[in-house]
């Protein structure tokens, strides 16, 4: 039996936040939020990020209201923070947004999703996604937003965005498309490359990674103010990478590339399975007749990086 120190104790902690996980994708967030208090943060801190994660949204939920504003899209918000009127507009923005996200790649809304605007008391001093982060459940995809973008229109429309292609992505790709390609969709569609992290990859100062590297930079959740940090130049990657491909075709090859991607179809297994290719590196292939690593090569070589890829 494994043994773990917890935030509260010595605890075989593991079970406990597999139920808490558990909990937190079907959105059942009280239970959620009580089953990682009586467990804690664990050795060393290590489920930190996590439980911060369910504490901001069960805050929320405690004192939110949820209107349903059509067949495949709910806000939620806490009238406490946000009136009437305010819900009101921030409703017609992230509608707008949401359509212009999904025209762009040929998305066509379906999935319910739920849009949560978070607490100002929850509000976390460092993490990874500073403007807001969508998670696949159950029974909708939910998008959350921290509370101080409802002040700022534009941001708040830029968030949507990036979050809604989230939602784009994970039903078109069936739920297959690798996280870089993801981010470096939703990051290219918000317009939200930082010209100072661009000019730091040119100059040498930051390095360009390989597919599996930014892969593995963009799967965690940091843990401090650093690793929040390195985490947004990864992003930065995926979004210049993003913007590669969207010079190359249409924006409209986005869409059918993700298609692509989530094809069961036997035809397409088998073929993939025969010439050992992943999806995302086949759907590029079939798509626009480029390989992963010639995509990190060719979109390293458009954005004028200086320091070619490590070996």
């Amino acid at each position: 039996m494994s043994v773990s120190a917890s935030f509260w104790g010595m605890v075989d902690d593991a079970p406990y936040w597999n139920g808490a996980v558990k909990l937190y994708h079907e959105d059942k967030l009280p239970e959620a939020y009580e089953l990682a208090s009586a467990v804690g943060m664990g050795s060393a801190g290590r489920h930190l990020s996590f439980y911060r994660l369910i504490e901001s949204e069960w805050i929320t939920r405690s004192n939110s209201q949820v209107v349903e504003v059509n067949e495949w899209f709910s806000f939620e918000f806490m009238s406490a923070e946000v009136d009437t009127t305010l819900a009101g507009d921030l409703i017609g923005l992230a509608v707008e947004a949401c359509n212009q996200a999904a025209s762009r790649i040929g998305f066509r809304h379906g999935p319910k999703t739920l849009l949560t605007v978070l607490s100002g008391d929850s509000t976390i001093q460092w993490t990874s996604s500073p403007y807001g982060y969508c998670v696949d459940k159950y029974p909708y995809e939910k998008i959350c937003l921290p509370s101080r973008l409802r002040k700022d229109p534009a941001l708040f429309f830029m968030a949507v965005v990036h979050e809604y292609a989230h939602v784009a992505t994970i039903n078109m790709g069936q739920g297959h498309c690798p996280r870089w390609l993801s981010e470096a969709i939703s990051v290219h569609l918000a317009g939200q490359i930082d010209e100072a992290i661009r000019r730091r990859f040119q100059t040498g100062e930051e390095t360009w990674l390989k597919p599996m590297e930014l892969e593995v930079a963009l799967g965690h959740l940091p843990n401090n103010q650093a690793e929040a940090e390195a985490q947004d130049v990864a992003y930065q990657e995926a979004g210049m990478i993003g913007n590669y491909l969207a010079s190359v075709k249409p924006e409209k090859a986005l869409g059918d590339m993700l298609i692509a991607i989530g094809d069961e179809s036997l035809k397409s297994n088998l073929s993939s399975m025969l010439l050992a290719r992943g999806r995302a590196d086949a759907a590029l292939r079939k798509v626009y007749d480029i390989s992963e690593t010639k995509l990190f090569q060719r979109a390293n070589e458009f954005e004028g990086v200086a320091k070619a890829l490590h070996s």
